[in-house]
């Protein structure tokens, strides 16, 4: 959603289709009150010079021109309406020095004055009631039922001003004043000295959390019931026409205690408009609450694994409206995103960029700011020196345009004015009491302070100060006071945040260099990063705290090609895991499960903050990157039987079917009599008429017994073709409670084994997925010196293209984690590497050591041959697991000498071998394997049926035709597409050439003497003419027979009733082929 609270300066050039007068400049301001609903008031800037608000209501727009909606909402006269809008009194040219004092743009009087003499020429305004009155009456209509009737036009107008103009605050003058910042941006922007805010930004955006909307969608639904209670009860009270009296007099709902509830109970859906919304995510609302679409609000929370559940309450989308839009620019990756929105977290396709997932600490800010905050910040703030104003009280003449002074908003309510010296002082001020130093309480710790000065250029100026709800915070390590702080991505633009400590010590050092040295060149000042060096304010305290919880798991995962861990995010939440610990207590639809899984050796430092140990994904698998057999092309890999056989991948899947003993649409009385029993004596079934726990299902087997309403049985089988087991089976409706009706309803859920077959998807870590192709005997696996035979053999040619050397480093680290023993290893995205693995100097459980400040740098100064510059004092992955490998006698680089299974030879190439992390995935081929020889038909088309349960067909489109055509395979084409699907035989006439109007056994339709001559042709086997052309041209006509599909004969009929023939002309091919052999052999003769 926009930002709320905050006047952003937009330029589009669409708003020009809008009139001849309108500019593609405009102040959009989304104001929120305080239980969440929203409001947004646009500045219109037209070419004459005149402003415009619009606001909308009931999905329509209105427009108001500036001066009527000024003077609605506090009473001023004309001149103080300009000095406030101008920042001052007409004429002088400096600087104002006071609040009242001379020095206003004289531009931004010249365009009051228009407007003022626009409004005049209409209608003039003298006073607030004025105002109001008109607008009222003009806007009545539009309000319909919105208002009482009895309500004078004034009272309507100020209604209009409460719950259209800048919602926001309910004061009038804090009202006025946000249209005089909204009128001084928009001439600022009109007159170039700003540039329009970039929408896309992270900076322009606020979150909208499910509380929030979920409490719009009641307050609505509740208003619309308060509305019906009052129409039922005007009714009721008021006499009708055709009767005497009234039904009920005002204090019948005194006296009599059933009115109320009796009108409550006719007029509330609350309950049904919310749960209508919570099922469909559909908005049904008249008004539209200010959101940009109208569905898409909802999504099912699939509890596959439990990366996949926990994804789901980080994911933000953009909203539906962008992934519409034929432009990737909402759909970019931008700088003002970093540390909220994780850059690798999204998905591949068209949701990609717009739904996109928050870094690890990201938080969105729930709740509605203490009723104190707001005179804390103000007390902080007249400490330093600024002017506070008092709601609706102290007059002043404004901020000036240009002048030294700022305004100061605090969540979009002009609240005072400082002076440009003091912003950085004002600041520094905030940032200590919002972190509890200077003894300053009430101001919230997600205070975002947004300073910008006119240092700045092209940016409206001022102090702008946010606590209202649904904004990004993410914490940051003050450098001043060391302690964590919350900070917002539009407050993030004017602050200077370090990645890394070793970053931030490097420009510090260069710039207290360049201060030695008096800002001349020499030493170390020839060679200067790339960005120039800044003096941080903040620093990250983690480097991968930019990353969502599932893509900070990814180990080593910048070595890898980024759109491979994209892949990795969305992979983790397709596999085959643990998603509870409650199994027995759950009744899921459908659920998979991993059998046997393994802690991974090699794990980054998210792995252990959030606990995935308790819900792990995958195996630890000793994989040799090798080509071996043949069947390990492209994306295939051969599994070492041996490790299947020991349970290397085994799952299963749970369904639950929910059996009821009653069928559909019976009546009360009848569905009560029926109940679950087994009086056939059926032997695998007990006496409840259930099968016992453990229970192996096949096809046609027995499954459950039940009775009817008329006491009879009827026994149900098992009709799917997989087998399964019966895992466990939930009686409800009371059996078990004691005086309990008979059992009813039945869960039953069932387990399906599914250990991997050839075809079923693995993955790694690191987006390398594959197939599996073989299980190979282990006796013909390639083993190692060592005899060390690998689980897993993954083709070579996977990393070139792939790039993902994670998954290389990810072998030699777990390599070197096995044979030291050790349960893990830190593999955590840009980690530092600090001495030898297993040597007892090494960084292990700290991947981001602290850098002392006591004058060592965190890079060494380099000149010499070849190299110059800052370089980092640390050992590559290589050296840093190498080392390890080396003292336990493998090679450093984790390579080793196989010998093949087959003939007991050494291979010629050292093979690349190590310990990989494998997920399965949950996408399996008994769930997807479709295969049709004969089956059920389209009754309409004669086709084959789609869809797997029902035992159809695959579809064979244009694009596999094309490819059988190009193969030459175009009689198999044939034969598939018609000979196996639609193939009939069709008549067609040779007169008329149509093939609907032959039929067989037509002598009913033609005279005597031709009806002999047909029976004469029908003895020999041939009964198909054409009734129409026998009798037109008197003589019998035959058809003749042609192959075709039925769609074309259904193709023919529906054009016949749209009045179109179809004529189908044949040629006797045969017998031109002959004729011209004849002709061939007398030319040559």
């Amino acid at each position: 959603m926009p930002r709320a609270n905050y006047p952003m300066a937009v330029v589009r050039p669409s708003y020009k289709n809008r009139g001849y007068l309108y500019t593609e400049n405009a102040i959009i301001m989304r104001c929120m009150r305080p239980d969440g609903s929203t409001q947004t008031n646009t500045l219109h800037y037209c070419t004459d010079g005149s402003c415009f608000l619009r606001f909308s209501h009931s999905r329509e727009e209105w427009l108001v021109p500036l001066v009527l909606a000024a003077k609605c909402c506090f009473p001023v006269s004309d001149r103080m309406l300009c000095e406030l809008m101008a920042g001052g009194a007409a004429g002088g040219g400096g600087a104002a020095d006071g609040p009242h004092a001379p020095g206003a743009n004289q531009q931004l009087w010249e365009c009051l004055l228009v407007m003022l003499q626009q409004q005049s020429s209409k209608r003039p305004l003298p006073t607030q009631g004025d105002a109001r009155d008109f607008l009222g009456g003009t806007f009545r209509v539009v309000l319909g039922r919105d208002v009482p009737q009895r309500a004078s036009d004034e009272e309507v107008g100020a209604h209009i001003v409460k719950r259209f103009f800048m919602v926001h605050t309910e004061d009038g003058w804090e009202k006025l004043l946000t249209l005089c910042v909204m009128y001084q941006k928009l001439l600022a922007l009109v007159r170039g000295d700003i540039e329009g805010d970039n929408q896309d930004a992270m900076s322009s955006h606020d979150a909208l959390p499910p509380g929030q909307l979920y409490g719009v969608v009641l307050k609505e639904a509740l208003e619309v019931t308060f509305g019906r209670m009052g129409m039922i009860i005007r009714k009721w009270i008021n006499k009708q026409e055709g009767q005497k009296k009234a039904k009920y007099i005002p204090q019948d709902f005194v006296n009599m205690p059933r009115l109320l509830p009796q009108v409550v109970q006719m007029s509330a859906d609350v309950a049904k408009r919310l749960n209508s919304f919570i099922a469909t995510g559909n908005l049904n609302s008249r008004s539209g609450l200010d959101l940009m679409q109208s569905s898409g609000y909802t999504i099912v929370a699939d509890k596959l694994n439990q990366a996949r559940f926990s994804s789901h309450f980080a994911a933000i989308h953009r909203g539906q409206y962008f992934a519409e839009m034929k432009t990737t620019t909402v759909r970019k990756l931008l700088p003002e995103t970093w540390g909220f929105l994780c850059p690798v977290h999204t998905p591949d396709g068209s949701p990609c960029g717009l739904l996109n997932h928050l870094s690890a600490k990201c938080r969105i800010v729930t709740r509605r700011p203490d009723d104190g905050a707001g005179a804390a910040i103000a007390q902080v703030l007249k400490s330093i020196g600024a002017i506070i104003w008092e709601p609706s009280g102290q007059v002043f003449a404004g901020v000036p345009a240009g002048g030294k002074h700022l305004w100061i908003l605090l969540d979009g309510r002009p609240v005072g004015s400082l002076e440009a010296a003091l912003l950085g002082h004002a600041e520094r001020a905030l940032r200590d009491a919002k972190l509890g130093a200077g003894g300053a309480r009430g101001v919230p710790a997600d205070l975002e302070v947004v300073c910008i000065s006119r240092a700045w250029g092209k940016l409206f100026p001022g102090l702008y100060l946010f606590i209202g709800q649904g904004r990004l915070v993410r914490p940051v390590r003050c450098l001043t006071t060391g302690r964590e702080e919350l900070i917002g991505p539009l407050e993030q633009i004017f602050v200077n945040v370090a990645a890394l400590s070793s970053e931030r010590q490097q420009a510090h050092a260069i710039l207290a260099a360049r201060g030695s040295k008096g800002g001349g060149g020499g030493g170390p000042m020839e060679s200067i990063p790339e960005q120039l060096p800044v003096h941080y304010s903040h620093e990250e305290i983690s480097p991968t705290r930019i990353f969502s919880v599932l893509a900070a798991l990814t180990p080593f995962s910048n070595h890898n090609q980024s759109p491979r861990n994209m892949y990795q995010c969305q992979m983790l939440k397709q596999t085959m895991g643990t998603p509870y610990h409650n199994h027995e207590y759950r009744a899921d639809n459908k659920v998979f499960r991993i059998l046997n899984p393994q802690k991974p050796m090699v794990r980054t430092e998210a792995y252990n903050a959030v606990g995935c140990d308790l819900h792990p994904t995958g195996t630890n698998a000793v994989v040799a990157v090798i080509t071996y057999t043949g069947y390990d092309m492209e994306d295939a890999m051969i599994i070492n039987k041996a490790s299947y056989e020991r349970g290397f991948g085994h799952g299963v899947v749970y369904k639950t079917k929910v059996i009821d003993a009653a069928a559909q649409g019976l009546q009360k009385d009848e569905a009560a009599k029926c109940h679950f029993a087994n009086p056939l004596k059926v032997p695998e079934l007990d006496a409840t008429g259930l099968p016992q726990v453990g229970t192996f299902l096949t096809k046609d087997t027995p499954m459950y017994c039940y009775v009817d309403a008329n006491n009879e049985p009827h026994l149900s089988k098992y009709q799917d073709d997989e087998p399964c087991y019966v895992e466990h089976v939930s009686l409800v409706d009371g059996s078990e409670i004691q005086g309990g009706a008979r059992n009813k309803r039945v869960m039953m859920r069932l387990r399906y084994p599914r250990n991997p077959v050839v075809g079923d998807k693995f993955s790694s870590r690191h987006g390398q997925k594959g197939v599996m192709s073989f299980l190979w005997p282990q006796e013909d696996m390639p083993f190692t010196d060592g005899g060390v035979t690998p689980d897993i053999l993954f083709n070579p040619h996977g990393f070139p293209s792939r790039m993902t050397i994670g998954m290389l480093i990810e072998s030699i680290a777990g390599k070197a984690c096995a044979s030291e023993g050790r349960t893990q290893a830190d593999g955590t995205t840009f980690r530092e590497y600090q001495g030898n693995y297993g040597f007892g100097d090494d960084n292990e459980g700290e991947p981001f050591p602290a850098r002392d400040d006591d004058g060592t740098p965190a890079a060494i100064h380099v000149d010499g041959p070849g190299e110059s510059g800052w370089v980092r004092q640390e050992p590559k992955p290589a050296e840093y697991f190498g080392k390890a490998l080396v003292k336990h006698g493998f090679q450093r680089l984790g390579t080793d000498r196989m010998y093949s299974g087959i003939h007991g030879t050494e291979l010629e190439t050292e093979i690349f071998t190590g310990v990989v992390y494998y997920q399965r995935l949950r996408h399996l081929v008994s769930d997807k394997a479709q295969v049709r020889a004969r089956g059920a038909n389209d009754y309409l088309l004669g086709q084959p049926v789609k869809g797997r349960k029902r035992h159809g067909g695959i579809r064979f489109g244009e694009m596999e035709r094309d490819a059988l055509i190009a193969h030459g395979c175009s009689y198999l084409l044939h034969d598939r597409l018609m000979r196996c699907s639609d193939y009939d035989v069709a008549y067609v006439c040779p007169e008329c050439h149509s093939i609907i109007t032959p039929q067989a056994n037509a002598q009913s339709q033609l005279d005597v003497g031709l009806k002999k001559v047909v029976e004469a042709y029908a003895r020999d086997g041939d009964t198909w003419v054409c009734p129409p052309c026998t009798r037109k041209t008197g003589r019998i006509v035959r058809c003749h027979q042609m192959p075709v599909p039925i769609v074309l004969r259904y193709m023919v009929c529906e054009l016949a009733a749209m009045n179109i023939k179809m004529q189908v002309r044949l040629r006797d091919c045969g017998r031109e082929a002959s004729l011209s052999k004849v002709g061939a052999a007398a030319g040559a003769g």
